[in-house]
């Protein structure tokens, strides 16, 4: 018998397989760690003694903004209806969700990770209207730009489409991967492409979940889980007698509440907050599969066009600028692991805000995350970085550049120190690994490469996506470990391409290095230009601006020069930074030929007082 408020029913031929979407599911999770998370692999626990589990609930206030003070007492926790004592409850606020000029940091570093909000955009492309899509990707491309630059985003189509661009921070790939969204026919029946769906949502969540310790957001863009084409109905008597089954011609698409229950269950593993967005193609009201989604993931529904002048992403940007971390501890002998309880939290004391939480939660017990000290033993910094562990006892910070190397391979530029004064580097190590795990590039360090102030790395890689890490070792035997990504690919600048932008200082005739600056009366901004410039006119300025894309504080013409490589150029410019008072500050390297289209390159400079 299904439960009362299951309303989709529908006749069904036969169902669909998505071989494209596990495919590239299973080369996403070959990057992720190996601890299953998924409801069917979960660990199932025995009765034992109290552990600690971690819910993760929001709270919007009426104006649509998180309520960012609630304290314990003003929150009344329920598991599978009884009442339960809550250990602690925090607010985490995700990094540069209170502004939407946040800064893409100068450098990354191996200090404790603040919390990256990571959006999965789901679109369901089998049913937008012909036609259409336009008012779809212009509010995704729209939307996608304002976020702060630390915001994560997928994009994902459903339900047989696949992982269109994984999570990353690049803005321009998101709008290549948006540019890509086109209408799908639908050529099943109504029931098989929604339970198709359903498989694609549950192994989105369960894949994406192994990527981030942090809740993800997923933003599932659909009005109905019944086709583009005309449903079916057929309703049969439950074994109650009254109606609320499904028709037993359903076949092998024949679908159950059961479907819905494991896609929330899923959710719930993966710790993913849902939204639903209705994309106004039309104005019919979302459909019951909808709402069967809804009651299972605890998703609001939002419209794309919004409500009150608000679009429905602004609004849904505005409500996760943070989440509630509470826990509690289970009771003696209770059940843990692979069966999901009704999860309920509610405000006692404020009927001004709305709470969100999942209808189910796993009683997985909370590991705390910590970084390895160094208790292993490792002979040199190479070992430390395959070895694929997080250390962070020695603090170090980089960043990374990219420029053409030999044979139309990226040569990876990195620059790390350590910024504890009393460190001395002794060994130290560096790689690039492939989506697949697989190295292949390393370096390792040369007592000469650890004399400097600013070590330097090149590492060279064919053209496409990484995972850096980079490791040391002190004199004092501590450790410590960097991991970033990468995407190797130069910057197109009309018919020419762009290296990426290095900061440093002027010495000796010679450019060197620098990660920050403090005393310096100017730095020295430096790219190079790829492409046929001679006979061309080639403009190239620097601009120096508070914000990613905020006005100019002041410009300075970039100098272009030949080098050995008849195609290759240099690009200089002396920003005066000692005019500038302490802070972050964006360096844009804008350069185009006349009449064509420009490139631009980014870096942020730090200066210290």
């Amino acid at each position: 018998m299904l439960p009362a408020g299951f309303l989709l029913r529908v006749r069904s031929l036969h169902m669909r397989t998505s071989l494209p979407f596990f495919a590239v599911l299973a080369f996403v999770a070959a990057a992720a760690p190996s601890a299953s998370t998924g409801p069917q692999q979960a660990a199932r626990g025995v009765a034992g003694e109290p552990q600690t589990i971690t819910v993760d609930f929001v709270a919007v206030t009426r104006d649509g903004r998180p309520a960012a003070d609630l304290k314990a007492a003003d929150v009344a926790l329920r598991i599978d209806g009884k009442a339960r004592p809550i250990k602690s409850l925090e607010f985490v606020r995700f990094a540069g969700s209170d502004s939407s000029t946040a800064l893409v940091p100068a450098f990354i570093t191996n200090a404790a990770p603040e919390a990256v909000r990571s959006f999965l955009l789901i679109v369901d492309d089998e049913t937008v209207p012909i036609g259409q899509e336009h008012k779809l990707r212009e509010a995704m491309n729209r939307w996608t730009q304002e976020l702060p630059p630390s915001d994560r985003v997928a994009l994902i189509t459903v339900p047989n489409g696949g992982v269109k661009v994984d999570l990353t921070t690049d803005r321009e790939r998101l709008r290549k991967g948006i540019a890509e969204i086109t209408p799908i026919t639908s050529v099943v029946n109504a029931a098989c492409r929604a339970r198709s769906t359903l498989v694609t949502l549950r192994n989105t969540f369960e894949t994406f979940g192994r990527l981030t310790s942090q809740p993800l957001v997923a933003v599932f863009f659909s009005a109905t889980m019944l086709g583009a084409s005309e449903m079916q109905r057929s309703v049969t008597p439950s074994a109650s007698g009254g109606v609320g089954g499904l028709s037993t011609e359903a076949g092998a698409c024949n679908v159950t509440y059961e479907d819905f229950k494991a896609v929330g269950q899923a959710a719930a593993e993966a710790h993913v907050i849902t939204y639903v967005m209705h994309p106004d193609f039309n104005p019919a009201p979302a459909t019951a599969g909808i709402a069967n989604l809804q009651s299972v993931t605890g998703a609001p529904l939002l419209h794309l066009s919004g409500t009150a002048g608000v679009p429905g992403l602004t609004k849904l940007a505005q409500e996760m600028a943070g989440y509630y971390r509470l826990t509690f501890e289970t009771e003696t002998g209770e059940r843990l692991g692979g069966v999901a309880h009704q999860l309920d939290v509610k405000s006692v004391v404020r009927k001004d805000i709305d709470i969100r939480v999942r209808p189910q939660v796993m009683l997985t017990p909370t590991r705390p995350v910590t970084p390895d000290t160094g208790v292993a033993s490792f002979a040199n910094a190479f070992e430390l970085v395959r070895s694929g562990r997080s250390f962070r006892d020695l603090p170090l910070r980089a960043t990374s550049s990219l420029a053409r190397g030999k044979d139309n391979a990226i040569n990876v530029i990195t620059l790390f120190d350590t910024p504890d004064p009393n460190a001395k580097l002794t060994s130290a190590a560096a790689a690039l690994f492939d989506v697949e795990g697989r190295g292949v590039a390393y370096w390792t360090s040369q007592p000469s490469d650890l004399t400097g102030s600013v070590s330097v790395v090149g590492l060279m890689v064919p053209k496409g996506r990484y995972r850096l890490r980079i490791g040391a070792i002190d004199a004092a035997g501590r450790y410590g470990v960097i991991d970033d990504q990468v995407m190797a690919e130069l910057t197109p600048a009309g018919s020419l391409t762009m290296s990426g932008l290095t900061l440093g200082v002027s010495r000796s005739g010679g450019f060197q290095h620098r990660l920050q600056f403090s005393t310096e009366p100017s730095a020295l901004a430096h790219l190079e230009l790829y492409g046929g410039v001679a006979g061309t006119p080639v403009g190239a300025v620097f601009e120096v601006s508070e914000t990613t894309d905020g006005p100019a504080l002041f410009r300075v013409p970039g100098n272009i020069s030949p080098t050995p490589d008849e195609d290759r150029f240099t690009v200089t410019g002396a920003i005066s930074v000692g005019m500038l008072p302490p802070g972050d500050y964006v360096i844009r390297a804008i350069v185009g030929a006349q009449g064509k289209a420009s490139g631009r390159v980014l870096r942020t400079l730090h200066k210290v007082g």
